[in-house]
């Protein structure tokens, strides 16, 4: 699944992508307005939908102040109205919508603050082709799981699943100095994974950083092997094929976007 900017003359490498894998995530950004906690997306579904080929999109809020819980926290309501534009255009245009948010909060405050929320979004999407992503995040209150892997498990709904950004987590055994083996043993259950993992934001993370200078997070891999451990990793944490691979990667040159173009060829050339 190749990620896009909400801008359609940044995807000028991608139209074969799209078209071959049929799926895209979209990043949406914040406007200049203070204190913005809704961002519309329907008209950039449809400018995509006219020329592109695809059944599939992600839905990717903009990165500041864009947590699920500062959102319902904010205004439950601009929550509501996303899942029910999704909803709207996933019948129109019979294509799974996937709404991805953020969440920082442990387990324990997730149940209690979002909970109510989560069902009244559940009660909206019924049995349409919509689900609501739940991804891990950078920095979180919870050091010992994935707070919204834990979450999935909790909700154990078919609507709800879990996006793991595998740089995230190398940022997480970074900052507690500690290997990537040892922390993802530490923080993933491998069972609650291969049962509620849909997506994975998969990027390299270069110089054991990822979180202090951030042109270590979230870049192309430097070579091909070091994107067969990667995978190899999520292979051993219980990844099948039929998980979506979204190449999510930060670059200088966003009109060409040659680093995921390569990533995107990395992964063409490694065999789950």
């Amino acid at each position: 699944m190749p990620k896009v900017s909400s801008k359609l003359e940044q995807t000028i490498n991608f139209e074969k992508y799209i078209n071959k894998y049929k799926k895209l995530e979209i990043q949406f950004f914040k406007d200049e307005k203070e204190g913005q906690i809704y961002f519309d997306f329907e008209d950039t579904v449809r400018d995509f939908i006219n020329k592109f080929d695809f059944n599939e999109v992600t839905i990717h809020p903009p990165l500041e102040n864009f947590e699920l819980e500062y959102i319902l926290f904010r205004d439950k309501e601009s929550f509501l109205k996303n899942v029910r534009k999704a909803v709207e255009l996933s019948n129109e245009f019979k294509i799974k919508i996937n709404l991805l948010w953020h969440a920082r909060w442990n387990l324990e405050f997730l149940k209690y603050a979002i909970t109510p929320y989560i069902k009244e979004a559940l009660n909206i999407i019924g049995d349409s082709n919509v689900n609501i992503l739940l991804e891990n995040s950078t920095l979180t209150l919870d050091r010992k799981s994935i707070s919204v892997l834990e979450y999935c498990d909790y909700i154990n709904s078919p609507k709800v699943k879990f996006c793991l950004d595998i740089c995230h987590v190398y940022c997480h055994a970074n900052m507690y100095k500690t290997d990537i083996n040892t922390c993802v043993s530490e923080l993933i259950d491998k069972e609650k994974l291969k049962k509620h993992l849909y997506q994975v934001h998969f990027s390299y993370t270069a110089n054991n950083d990822g979180y202090i200078d951030k042109t270590t997070h979230g870049i192309v891999h430097p070579n091909l092997e070091l994107v067969k451990k990667d995978v190899q990793l999520l292979k051993e944490l219980g990844t099948d094929e039929n998980v979506i691979f979204v190449t999510e990667i930060g670059e200088k040159d966003y009109i060409n976007r040659p680093d995921q173009v390569r990533e995107i060829e990395f992964l063409e050339q490694t065999k789950f």
